[in-house]
């Protein structure tokens, strides 16, 4: 069975001995203010725990911890011990990888874990943009999917979308979306 981006986090990092918020999935659009970074930093220190799957890696930076998103191809090449230096972006209250980090948001990149990627196409029912978490109703089969907040920042709910991605260790990750011809954006 799939495990949620939020059971796996908290699960995950819990028993790393800390403690995650995890944003609800929502049905309403975004304020316009959380479509973009509302700031930026660089974390220095050394790796204490990466999820693959959820993309997080928590980052032991003096007596303080920073826990930070990305996407499966940013946190592929992290290991426990890496000093790292780390440029981030804020969406809201959530950390997330600055899209430069690592692999990259998506595509052909997620590596090990990663089956082949699928397309798909529905209707936009959610979007949590600072939790990284897409709803879309396919035609088969409503899809909830982790994605980094630069591929997100264009769409809202009740768009039609069409979109590839990727299941990393039973975790759906987007990795390409768009929006068919003849729709603007927003709509």
């Amino acid at each position: 069975m799939r495990r949620s981006v939020a059971r796996a986090l908290v699960g995950g990092l819990m028993a790393a001995g800390l403690a995650v918020a995890a944003p609800a999935l929502s049905q309403a659009a975004e304020q316009p203010s959380l479509r973009e970074p509302a700031g930026s930093g660089l974390i220095q220190g050394i790796v204490r725990r990466v999820e693959y799957a959820t993309g997080a890696v928590a980052v032991v930076s003096g007596s303080d911890v920073a826990i930070l998103r990305g996407t499966p191809a940013q946190v592929a090449g992290m290991k426990i011990g890496d000093n790292v230096a780390l440029p981030y972006q804020l969406y809201a209250n959530m950390a997330w990888l600055d899209p430069s980090v690592g692999g990259g948001l998506g595509g052909s990149g997620l590596g090990q874990g990663s089956e082949q990627q699928q397309l798909s196409s529905g209707k936009i029912v959610g979007l949590n943009l600072p939790g990284g978490v897409l709803a879309v109703d396919s035609a088969q089969k409503r899809v909830i999917l982790n994605a980094h907040p630069t591929l997100l920042k264009n769409l809202v709910p009740g768009q039609y979308v069409d979109f590839n991605f990727a299941t990393v260790d039973g975790e759906f990750w987007l990795t390409n979306v768009q929006i068919p011809s003849g729709q603007e954006i927003g709509q």
